[in-house]
């Protein structure tokens, strides 16, 4: 909605008067509600407007929506700490909480920049509910400027998560799982004037399509394995093409272009498996619509790495390196998983390699702006660390998990202030170095016998009071539920992640 579009009720009014044009009734009777509507908030918001007329009044395109604008002459009732806001070039001054009423509300024009003081309490929804989510809350809670509010609501229910945000006047939101964002909770934030730590549906294209991202790192010559994408009906044509690849010795792995929740890339030992593979995600549809379009791509041999960097579309802030241990068994054995245990900070990126890991970061933020796809939130890359150096497997548009549970612990800047300045698209202006603190952190998860595969629900889970009593050490929630007998799994698979730092 542009606002002021229609220019301000006076000037219309007088317009429509030396047409000798009349309003019908209902169109008089509405637009003077508006009105009430917008004086009954300022005063609510304990703000005495003292110039409120007809010219102060400003209109949308279609002439009928009112707004209450010019707080220049504004002031608050209440001596309170000021946050300034910037109306239209014009300073002005009010207490924070009715800044926080202030923005957020649907009868004031979309202010042009703010200011906020920055030891006032501000309410956060973190979306998801799952360990990683539980360590950016715990992590959140450390800021002083950080409120949080827990709501029933889905992850990926965007329409609910909006109405959320405008019921409750929801200042931002901190996105953690990838789903909600690559079907537009960002943008449908942002269209309503709340920031969102996330990136726009079009930026985490990079994670919700493998093919996408392969052919990006392709225009961008990014380093990344030789690979061929195929849609659904072209199996036959996958299939032949593995066959070549196997012939000329050339091992590959499969994987299913959409978000498969962590569990789309087959691993396979010889080329029966990888036909196999191609089969299963094409044809049996065991990733369903995420299989509609598979990337099969050259094996690459090394340690891989987990590299993150948090982004305001402008620049990457590279975090510590971590790594991951997918699969489920002891000596990495067993079938592939989310993740069952991290640390940071990984030795295997030695300080030789990280300024180029760093510059395929900021390279990559640089050509999705470029692309018209500025990338706000965290930018998880997957890097595998060949003879040849380090090549991208992938990217994630959201902190890993669970990485996240570890990396958190040794971030020593705020991240309330991270993550606000990046929604803001001024990283750099809030946190000018994000800092690391010295030490390491490890996690490994506990899940059902049986996980990834089928496993029994609702087991009772103990001695979380007595490990979390130990100096260093975090239990994380991730598919836990409390209820009257006591916490249990709900059938998430994974249970709780144990960290500890030192």
């Amino acid at each position: 909605m542009e606002y002021c579009a229609g220019g301000d009720l006076r000037i219309w009014l007088d317009s429509l008067a030396q047409a000798s044009e009349r309003l019908p009734e209902d169109s008089v009777l509405h637009l003077f509600s508006q009105m009430l509507k917008g004086v009954e908030y300022v005063h609510s918001c304990h703000i005495l407007h003292r110039d409120l007329k007809t010219s102060n009044m400003l209109l949308d395109v279609d002439h009928r929506i009112v707004k209450v604008g010019d707080f220049g002459i504004a002031r608050v009732l209440e001596s309170t700490t000021a946050v300034a806001v910037t109306m239209l070039g014009t300073p002005y001054y009010m207490s924070p909480e009715a800044f926080r009423l202030f923005v957020f509300a649907p009868h004031f024009l979309p202010f042009a920049s703010v200011a906020i003081d920055r030891t006032v309490a501000m309410d956060v929804l973190v979306v998801g509910g799952g360990g990683r989510e539980h360590a950016i809350a715990v992590k959140l809670r450390e800021s002083p400027k950080e409120r949080m509010t827990n709501l029933p609501i889905g992850d990926s229910d965007v329409a609910a998560l909006v109405a959320a945000a405008e019921e409750r006047r929801l200042p931002w939101f901190f996105v953690g799982p990838e789903a909600p964002l690559c079907a537009g909770l960002a943008d449908a934030l942002n269209a309503k004037g709340v920031p969102c730590f996330g990136p726009s549906k079009l930026a985490a294209e990079l994670e919700a399509s493998k093919a996408f991202s392969k052919d990006f790192f392709a225009k961008y010559k990014l380093p990344t394995a030789s690979y061929r994408t195929f849609k659904t009906g072209e199996h036959e044509a996958a299939l032949k093409y593995v066959e070549e690849e196997y012939g000329a010795g050339r091992e590959l792995v499969v994987k299913a272009s959409g978000l498969a929740a962590g569990k789309g890339v087959l691993m396979p030992q010889s080329v029966e498996e990888a036909k196999e593979a191609v089969k299963e995600v094409m044809v049996n549809k065991v990733f369903g619509a995420a299989g509609d379009e598979l990337v099969v791509e050259q094996l690459l041999v090394g340690e891989e790495c987990s590299c993150m960097a948090f982004s305001d579309g402008q620049t990457a802030a590279m975090m510590v390196a971590a790594q991951d241990h997918k699969r489920v068994d002891d000596n990495d054995q067993g079938p592939n998983t989310g993740g069952m245990g991290a640390y940071a900070p990984a030795p295997c990126l030695t300080d030789d390699l990280k300024p180029f890991v760093k510059e395929v970061l900021q390279r990559t933020v640089e050509a999705l702006a470029a692309e018209g796809r500025k990338y706000v939130g965290v930018l998880y890359g997957g890097f595998m660390l060949t003879k040849d150096g380090p090549m991208l497997l992938e990217y994630n548009c959201r902190f890993g998990d669970p990485e996240t549970q570890v990396l958190l612990p040794l971030l020593d800047s705020d991240l309330f202030e991270i993550a606000l300045g990046c929604a803001e698209g001024n990283l750099k202006a809030r946190v000018p170095e994000v800092r690391w603190k010295p030490g390491a952190a490890a996690t490994v998860v506990c899940a059902a016998k049986g996980y990834p595969g089928s496993y029994p629900k609702g087991l009772p889970i103990t001695g979380i009071p007595e490990a979390d009593a130990v100096e260093g050490v975090k239990v994380y929630h991730a598919g836990t539920k409390q209820d009257a007998s006591g916490l249990a799994s709900t059938g998430g698979g994974k249970t709780t992640i144990l960290m500890q730092y030192g």
